[in-house]
């Protein structure tokens, strides 16, 4: 009974580690990305190779993935901008985060970036890297863009 009880809280210990970790990582790869855009002011090429998760074997050339992406961050930036302008920031999962949010179909690998305990930035994710920054709103419903 005893080595029971003792495998069984090994393996909860062991499963909440592996999520933290990955949390963690998560929030890390936000910071980078929110710092990469708006303070470093990083280019195209930095932010897909180093932040952004794409589909093995996808069919789009790699120039044309830098474009859009570098269109993409232009038209980020230029959204968010001034929210970001000196102000501190918190990042969460949706399900930590206990405020009013967007509804997504399926919201366990999307963070939010909040900025006075109200979100301003929704995130999808792909194991650690980040899949989805744009996102379509209609009512209090939101669709990520993937491209």
């Amino acid at each position: 009974m005893k080595k029971l009880l003792l495998i069984v809280n090994l393996i909860l210990f062991t499963t909440s580690l592996s999520f933290a970790q990955k949390t963690d990582a998560r929030v890390k790869t936000t910071e980078r990305f929110i710092q990469a855009v708006f303070a470093d002011n990083k280019d195209a090429v930095f932010i897909t190779n180093e932040l952004l998760y794409h589909t093995p074997n996808d069919k789009i050339s790699t120039y044309e993935r830098f474009d859009m992406v570098d269109s993409q961050v232009k038209l980020f930036k230029k959204k968010y901008g001034k929210a970001f302008a000196g102000a501190r920031y918190s990042v969460s999962s949706y399900t930590a985060y206990k405020g009013k949010k967007l509804s997504f179909a399926n919201p366990k690998d999307i963070y939010i970036v909040s900025i006075k305990n109200k979100p301003v930035v929704y995130l999808l994710f792909h194991e650690n890297r980040i899949f989805g920054f744009d996102y379509v709103v209609k009512g209090n419903k939101g669709d990520f863009v993937i491209f």
